[in-house]
């Protein structure tokens, strides 16, 4: 039995999309063709939302029978908790279309909360907003708290405000809508991701905001990697025309030629010594400027530190919202 708001926060939600109904949708008129749609799932009620009309939606209960045109449509379920689940499906006249969901059991989580019709009845909000410890948040000009904030704000378009002493100010554009959204709006690096951009030169440091030290890395790594193919293919060259020397010398019966062709090859082959050496040399620069990128990479810690990234659930769980401060309800919408 899933977990659900107190009772009477309970019964107010389901009351309040019960009699949601949508006429265009549900109540067609006779000159429309029909068919039936049927939802199984397991729980007690659900939210449905059909073709992504998420100002029109209603409550269900499991094994409700609605009528919908014939056609392609999509639907949405939505219970608070679990990440919602959407199907496509085909309504034929005459008969009943079985919609089966099973919702996964989860915790208060992104995933669980990004696009779920149900969280801003669960949780009185629709915007959630993450970002580093130490930043200030301002909603449309207002300070609405330190790393996180949830709200609830009237539909449409707003500006968000992050403040940090480390990486400064940023705005970003958000749309707040009937479901709920998580924003992340970190600023700090993710370590992770700066250990995965250490095999890509320069990338990790660029990531780091180490502008002058990643630009190093990659320029360096460019020239030097450039150099090395170029001084291979100047060495596979020389030394393929000392080998050529070498076969004109050995095939020939001219005394003369061979004279000529042993003293050519005696200094063909310190050319190619020396043009062996050089791209060794580069070949090695070459790996060693790229181990100190990685070395780098791993070992640097960029300014402010890395991201200290917590869950959706540990952010409620330390505000004014608190689970415990409701009880365990369950409620069974019937609308047949």
């Amino acid at each position: 039995m899933r977990k659900l708001l107190c009772p009477a926060i309970a019964l107010l939600f389901a009351l309040q999309f019960t009699w949601n109904l949508n006429a265009q949708i549900f109540n067609l008129p006779d000159s429309i063709e029909t068919g039936r749609v049927q939802f199984e799932f397991n729980a007690d009620s659900a939210l449905l939302v059909v073709d992504y009309i998420f100002l029109e939606d209603t409550m269900i209960a499991n094994g409700k029978i609605l009528p919908l045109q014939i056609g392609s449509h999509t639907v949405e379920l939505n219970i608070p908790l679990a990440k919602k689940e959407t199907r496509t499906i085909e309504v034929f006249p005459d008969s009943i279309t079985l919609v089966v969901v099973e919702f996964e059991e989860s915790n208060i989580s992104r995933n669980s909360i990004r696009g779920n019709y149900t969280a801003p009845e669960y949780f009185g909000s629709n915007v959630f907003i993450a970002t580093d410890y130490d930043s200030e948040v301002y909603f449309d000009s207002i300070y609405v708290g330190t790393g996180f904030a949830k709200l609830n704000p009237d539909l449409g378009p707003h500006f968000v405000t992050i403040k940090n002493p480390d990486f400064g100010t940023k705005s970003y554009l958000i749309n707040s809508l009937p479901f709920g959204e998580v924003y992340d709006f970190y600023r700090r690096p993710r370590q992770d991701l700066a250990k995965k951009f250490a095999y890509l030169p320069g990338a990790s440091q660029i990531y780091k905001r180490e502008y002058l030290k990643g630009a190093a890395f990659t320029l360096g790594f460019s020239y030097l990697l450039g150099s090395s193919i170029q001084s291979y293919i100047n060495f596979r060259d020389e030394k393929d025309y000392f080998d050529f020397l070498v076969f004109r010398y050995n095939e020939t019966t001219n005394e003369s030629n061979a004279l000529q062709f042993g003293n050519e090859a005696e200094a063909q082959e310190q050319v190619v010594n020396d043009a062996e050496t050089k791209y060794l040399f580069y070949t090695g620069a070459t790996v060693l400027w790229y181990a100190l990128n990685i070395f780098d990479a791993y070992r640097t810690t960029p300014k402010g530190g890395y991201r200290e990234q917590n869950n959706v659930e540990f952010y409620l769980s330390n505000s004014t919202f608190s689970s415990s401060n409701y009880y365990s309800a369950t409620i069974k919408v019937n609308l047949q």
